[in-house]
């Protein structure tokens, strides 16, 4: 019995298939970096607390999600606060081509930090080479307020991770994600069986495909004409635009002030048994003298075919934008 709780409460310092599969999707290359830090006047009070009695509850929480990591992992416990948050390097640990450091964050003034927070990619781990990085959230104490972040960073040549110093900086965060699916739209689908018309004064900035020639469409994917809300499912998404384009059936989703939301949706099309049709492809736009953010789904349904289903989707978006500056400088010791 000891045995399978020690193998459960250690299995987090292995990412599991589900991790692993995320982790491909979201993998960020790092080139190296060379430029020097910004002046210590600009920066938030950072101060080095090792072992000191403020971090050791964040020490504590590590060790209830992996004590491995806390008897194993080079303690740091080194902080940095700004806006009323207080950022901690807790542990780090290199082995081969991989460091992995557990960040801590607790919100000193309020409930900024909860369970659903997330670094939303503009963590840094500055390191003197090519890297590739991916951050998960571990675990929330919403006693303390503090959630705990593993971060992992890999060279790109294989090659072990040197030591020296690395510094690990943060720049904002959200927090208060909601999240709404399964949700059936009331749109009546057939009056938008006509071609209309489209835009070139928006950018595609990427985009994805469920089926195999939708790879070839998004390369040169049009977007329909903005118009007036058609409806708004979930606050902070409209359903701007419904039609053809060259055959094709398009729908327009308008995302407000998505930089600070990360809003994100997928739409489906469903008949009243339940049967889905995918799009072919999504293709995400932007552009308009105030930045304009818009999701476009395109689906191969025939326009006497729509009176048979509905809109579906599931939308996603986080209620608190958080601004700040954390920088902690650490020693990595090779083992």
């Amino acid at each position: 019995m000891f045995e399978e709780a020690y193998r459960a409460m250690n299995d987090p310092l292995h990412p599991s298939a589900e991790v692993v599969e995320r982790t491909l999707r979201r993998v960020r290359r790092r080139p190296a970096w060379h430029r020097a830090a910004a002046a210590a006047a600009a920066l938030a009070l950072c101060a080095a607390t090792p072992l000191a009695a403020r971090a050791e509850p964040v020490y504590q929480l590590l060790y209830a999600v992996s004590p491995a990591a806390a008897q194993f992992f080079q303690p740091v416990q080194k902080t940095c606060e700004d806006n009323g948050i207080r950022m901690e390097v807790v542990s780090v640990q290199t082995e081969g081509d991989t460091a992995q450091a557990y960040i801590a964050l607790t919100d000193l003034t309020g409930s900024r930090v909860d369970e659903t927070t997330d670094l939303y990619d503009s963590y840094s781990m500055h390191v003197p080479f090519d890297s590739t990085s991916y951050c998960e959230l571990e675990a929330f104490d919403p006693a303390a307020g503090t959630a705990l972040f593993r971060v992992s960073e890999q060279t790109m040549n294989g090659q072990p991770v040197p030591g020296g110093k690395m510094t690990f900086s943060l720049n904002c965060f959200l927090s208060g994600k909601e999240t709404t699916e399964d949700l059936t739209l009331d749109i009546p689908l057939t009056e938008y069986a006509q071609e209309m018309p489209t835009t070139d004064g928006y950018q595609c900035r990427g985009g994805g495909y469920s089926l195999p020639e939708g790879e070839a469409l998004l390369e040169n994917a049009p977007m329909l004409k903005p118009g007036t809300a058609i409806s708004i499912p979930v606050n902070g998404f409209s359903i701007t635009a419904i039609g053809y384009v060259e055959g094709l059936l398009h729908i327009q989703v308008k995302i407000a002030e998505l930089p600070t939301t990360d809003g994100h949706c997928s739409l489906r099309l469903e008949d009243a048994e339940g049967n889905m049709v995918s799009s072919l492809y999504s293709a995400a736009f932007t552009g308009g003298e105030v930045r304009e953010d818009y999701y476009e789904f395109v689906f191969d349904l025939s326009p006497e075919k729509l009176n048979r289903y509905s809109i579906c989707g599931d939308f996603y978006t986080s209620g608190q934008y958080t601004e700040g500056r954390w920088r902690v400088t650490f020693p990595l010791e090779r083992p």
